[in-house]
């Protein structure tokens, strides 16, 4: 699976419940017109979309945080998707980062969203409810027509009732205040002014003008219940079209929203702004009425056969999903090769989708871990497709478009569990498409699946822990000390050349002081998949626990000149940018020593010595040094500077914070580490480059970014002038 560079200019769109009616409406003119542009969509939505800000799921919301991607080139709200407020709240915070982009607000206008250059289109609430009347009074010859509308704390109610008041003035009939119902623009509402009319506490009008389908859904199914006959005894529309009135009898009369357009047009400003273009001023789309019976109009049978077609193919990928055995196959996986395969399988229970994505936290199984990692590995889930893993930056999401040669609309979906996000769905549509409701059910099934997963991982470490075993150490997986012993000795009969490395940590705290056996086992968990990934190039690595706070690597086979040394220094950086032991205990918690021999030569419990000897000598010169004044302080500068080493290297500004002159706190710095505070920083950017050439799928260019420098020539220069290989022939040892 190649993954390349962006090729395309993506447009992010942010919304709610995308698969509702009209969320899908405005997508679909998005989609459309960014095609036609030769521009990617990413969608980022929710699933739930819970108004209840302590709710369990509010973790799914951290989807949102894609929308800070700088590979976005323009940002589209769906406003009026959102109904928490604190996470429209949250938005306007993102919003607020990306101002430097085109954003345009599809939708009413919120208050969150109002900020400097914020762009608002929506359609005309007046001049469509103006046309609902005016179809009323011309088409039928109606006169006495009332209107129900919602919140009277909602200027959207009376803008529609200022629609209806316009069309009764432009056509000489009077406008009566009396007329004008207030609602929740729920079906109650509707119930309630039918009964008024039932009882005799109002007087039946011609019709009555609902300011939602809801609304109007509540108000027939009262007058069916009571026997009224509509249209003959009084006619009834609605607005919105949420595409539920085949459920209604009679068939509702409505009007549809022309929201598709609303999505056409905040592409083209976006497009313009991007080309520097003249923006156009077009006035607010138009929508049209959708003839049903519930007026004496007559429903046109090709607008009912596509209701009927669109709820028929609904009601069958519900069915598909209710009976499927998708989710107890996948709560029965022990691995997340047989996860995907099962996944795969049923990927056909999303509608039409064209790819499907998996992508996964580089934390996502780990329990004791509550920060969400920014790395992200990317699969296919398609059982046709190369589903080789990659791994990336979160954010770097056009490593899934550059699959494709033309451009599609991607929907990001979130993958949680309570409050824990595991990372993501990416589902991919070559046309203007959506996701519907039953897509909801398969992704809960995945994130359900992905829980029980790391649920299970968590008891068979505890079973171990309660029956030792004697080859493998019970927390880490990895060898036990013997069982390491016995496997190096063997390969180094098979092999020319040992490489041996120890590593022993918490050096700088008594045995017993890790705040809890929680974060001892994360720690140690964190080491082991460290020294797993240290290297692959031999014919025999191994990896062990030898005892509590002492690891160990081996390789066999050929190697070059100094290559110990280079393993040595790759597991430091391993340990400083992949664990989190240097983030809580510091760069001193920890020491390494390595060696290479030949095989012939090699006597493990000799070399095993020689090397603790090393790192006893370097503890002791460590504890020696602690002694020092202002050594403890100066440790902590030297950890912020490699655990964030693109972050401030001034040491002007730094031996402020000390009370010293620069060139006094210079001075120590280099007395203290045996390099001077210029190198050690160049040292740290070059211990943060190793890390991220040889463990993350990220061109030079960006490695270079990462690691403070703008000119990946100068970042390669340098790299090579310290480390003694190009960046690419570095990757290429590992």
């Amino acid at each position: 699976m190649k993954y390349e560079k962006k090729q395309r200019p993506i447009i992010g769109v942010i919304t709610a419940i995308a698969n509702s009616i009209e969320q899908r409406k405005i997508l679909s003119g998005i989609i459309e017109q960014a095609q036609l542009y030769n521009m990617d969509t990413a969608v980022f939505s929710n699933i739930y979309n819970s108004n209840q800000p302590e709710h369990k799921i509010e973790a799914e919301n951290k989807i949102y945080d894609l929308a800070l991607s700088d590979e976005l080139d323009a940002l589209i709200i769906i406003s009026e998707s959102f109904v928490n407020t604190e996470l429209r709240k949250n938005l306007r915070n993102i919003i607020i980062r990306q101002l430097h982009l085109p954003v345009v607000v599809a939708g009413t206008a919120v208050e969150e969203f109002s900020l400097p250059g914020v762009r608002f289109i929506n359609t005309s609430d007046v001049r469509d409810i103006e046309d609902i009347a005016t179809h009323l009074i011309e088409e039928h010859n109606f006169r006495s027509i009332d209107i129900l509308t919602g919140f009277p704390e909602l200027e959207v109610s009376h803008l529609r009732v200022e629609g209806y008041r316009n069309a009764l003035e432009s056509h000489g009939i009077p406008f009566d205040e009396s007329r004008v119902h207030y609602g929740t623009f729920w079906m109650e509402s509707g119930e309630e002014l039918a009964e008024k009319y039932i009882s005799g506490e109002l007087p039946f009008p011609e019709a009555v003008i609902c300011t939602n389908d809801y609304m109007a859904y509540g108000m027939l199914d009262k007058f069916m219940d009571s026997g009224i006959a509509v249209p003959e005894k009084i006619s009834v529309t609605g607005y919105e079209d949420v595409q539920q009135r085949i459920f209604y009898s009679p068939l509702l009369t409505t009007y549809q929203r022309n929201r598709a357009e609303t999505g056409r047009r905040a592409v083209k400003i976006v497009y313009n702004r991007l080309n520097g273009k003249k923006e156009e001023f077009l006035p607010p789309p138009s929508g049209k009425l959708i003839h049903g019976e519930s007026c004496p109009c007559r429903c046109r049978p090709e607008q009912i056969n596509e209701e009927l077609k669109a709820a028929r193919l609904k009601n069958y990928y519900e069915s598909l999903n209710l009976f499927s055995q998708m989710e107890p196959q996948l709560t029965e996986c022990h691995n997340l090769e047989e996860f995907i395969g099962i996944a795969g399988e049923y990927q056909f229970l999303v509608r039409y989708v064209q790819n499907i994505f998996l992508c996964l936290s580089e934390n996502w199984c780990d329990t004791d871990n509550k920060t969400e990692s920014s790395i992200i590995t990317f699969r296919s889930i398609m059982p046709w497709l190369d589903n080789t893993p990659v791994t990336a930056d979160k954010y770097q999401i056009s490593r899934i478009f550059s699959l494709s040669s033309e451009p599609a609309v991607y929907y990001f979906n979130p993958l949680f569990y309570g409050t824990e996000m595991f990372g993501y769905l990416v589902l991919k549509y070559d046309t203007p498409d959506t996701y519907d409701d039953a897509y909801r059910n398969w992704i809960k099934s995945v994130s359900n699946g992905l829980a029980f997963m790391r649920m299970k991982n968590d008891i068979k470490y505890l079973m171990e822990c309660r029956n030792l075993s004697e080859q493998y150490d019970s927390i880490t997986g990895l060898y036990s000390s013997k069982s390491f012993e016995k496997a190096v000795n063997y390969s180094a009969e098979k092999n020319r050349q040992i490489i041996l490395i120890l590593m022993k940590t918490n050096i700088t705290s008594p045995e017993n002081s890790l705040d809890s056996y929680s974060s001892a086992v994360s720690i140690s968990k964190e080491i082991a998949e460290a020294l797993k990934l240290l290297y692959h190039g031999g014919k025999s690595c191994h990896c062990g626990k030898i005892d509590r706070n002492l690891y160990a690597f081996s390789a066999a086979g050929d190697f070059a000149d100094n290559f110990d040394r280079l393993l040595t220094e790759r597991l430091i950086a391993l340990m400083i940018h992949k664990t989190s032991c240097v983030r809580e205990y510091g760069l001193n918690s920890f020491q390494c020593a390595g060696m290479m021999m030949s095989a012939e030569e090699f006597e493990y419990e000799t070399a095993s010595e020689k090397l603790m000897n090393e790192i006893r000598a370097a503890a002791a010169e460590y504890a020696e040094k602690n002694k020092q004044q202002n050594f403890e302080k100066f440790s902590k500068c030297r950890d912020e500077i490699y655990l964030n080493p693109a972050g401030i290297s001034d040491p002007e500004i730094i031996s402020r914070d000390f009370c010293f002159s620069t060139g006094h706190f210079r001075h120590l710095y280099k007395s203290f580490f045996e390099v001077s505070f210029h190198q050690d920083c160049i040292l740290s950017r070059m211990t943060l480059a190793k890390y991220l050439l040889c463990s993350v799928s990220m061109d030079i260019s960006t490695v270079s970014e990462k690691c403070g420098y703008e000119d990946p020539k100068y970042f390669t220069r340098l790299f090579h002038q310290n480390i003694g290989y190009t960046p690419v022939k570095y990757r290429e040892l590992f």
